[in-house]
Parts: C-alpha cells; structure tokens; sequence
C-alpha cells in the first residue's frame, strides 16, 4: 500500500490535473472548482483511510475523536472504506450522522435552546434537497477523491507483488 505521503502527492498532482481535463470538456468555472475542490478534500481529509490512524485521522486534530467509532466498526480496506462509491457514501452517511448529533449539543451551548438531531437531519436533508446540483458535484468530487485513493492503493500493491515475483 502506499504511504500516507504517496497518498498526498497523488492528490496534489491530480487535482489540478483534473481542474484542467473538466474544464476542457466543457465544465463551468464554479462547477469544476466544486468538484475539484471536493476531490482535493477527499483525497487529504475525507479518505478510505479514515479507518486507521492514518494521515488523513490526524489532520481532523481537535476533531479526530470523531473518527474513532467509524475505525471500530469496519475493518481497514473493507469494501465499507475503500470502495469508491460504497466508502464515499458510509463516511457521507456516518458524517451526517455525527453532524446530526453533535450541531445539537453546540447549538444548546451557544444559545441555550433545543434541537433535536432529528431537526437537524431535516435541515441537512432539506439543504441536499433545495441544492440538488451543488450536492450531485460535491458528491462526484468526494467519489473521484476516493476512488483516486482505491486505484493508487491497487496499482501500488500490483507493482510489489511483480517485484517481489521477480
């Protein structure tokens, strides 16, 4: 598998690499920075790493406890983490949740009123609904981040066990 540090240059140099090949097909400045963007964020903070203390973990700082539930329940490179689709949508899914629960806690702190988690689930649902083409390009940014990650991590295991043959 790649390292961490591999993981990163692989990011860095396909982000813009991407940028440019969206935009030559035609992609609209705004759109093509969402998807960028998110791919940029996939691939440094938002990857099927997660699930270890890998890079990625550590770079949630103060925040990275909030990971710790997602490593327990699934196993490294798990078709749960690692999978380009499935993966993107579990750590979508398992952030939704932690958002879900955790904006209630904040928001009674600040302003000393109640929110259920449910309200919450609700906003966000409602958010995605009202900008359908917003999530659709954050979503296809998430999943190109991830399913980067998936290929490097193939393609590095492929090019040792070819070595290791010869």
């Amino acid at each position: 598998m790649p390292s961490g540090f591999t993981h990163d240059i692989v990011t860095i140099a396909t982000a813009p690499a991407l940028g440019v090949a969206l935009h030559q097909f035609g992609g609209e400045p705004a759109e093509v920075a969402v998807i960028t963007g998110a791919y940029f964020f996939a691939g440094m903070m938002f990857s099927g790493d997660l699930d270890i203390k890998s890079k990625q973990f550590y770079r949630w700082r103060i925040l990275r406890f909030i990971w710790i539930p997602y490593q327990r329940m699934f196993h490294h490179r798990s078709e749960f983490t690692h999978g380009a689709l499935l993966g993107t949508i579990v750590r979508l899914l398992y952030f939704a949740v932690v958002v879900s629960l955790a904006w209630p806690v904040a928001h009674y702190a600040l302003r000393r009123e109640f929110l259920s988690p449910i309200d919450v689930a609700l906003q966000i649902g409602g958010f995605i609904n009202q900008n359908r083409q917003l999530s659709f390009l954050i979503f296809g940014g998430l999943f190109l981040g991830a399913a980067s990650h998936s290929i490097a991590d193939k393609f590095v295991s492929f090019a040792k066990r070819k070595l290791r043959g010869k």
